[in-house]
């Protein structure tokens, strides 16, 4: 497995998770459902080894946070 950066990045009105890995052309993996980044692991994995992937947890879900402050 490549190594795996995390953090996050400011929308209007959120905070948004996200993961980066891997080399290569980019991936986004968008995950459906109720499901958060974490449950596009094994994919991401195996997809890393010849793309840069891209995974986030939607907003307001899991570590996507909304602003308090925005209106």
């Amino acid at each position: 497995m490549t190594s795996v950066q995390q953090g996050t990045f400011h929308a209007p009105g959120a905070s948004i998770f996200y993961r980066s890995c891997g080399r290569g052309p980019p991936v986004l993996i968008l995950a459906g459902g109720d499901a958060d980044a974490d449950a596009t692991d094994r994919l991401r994995d195996a997809l890393a080894e010849r793309h840069r992937v891209l995974t986030s947890d939607r907003r307001g879900l899991s570590r996507s946070r909304p602003d308090p402050e925005a209106s």
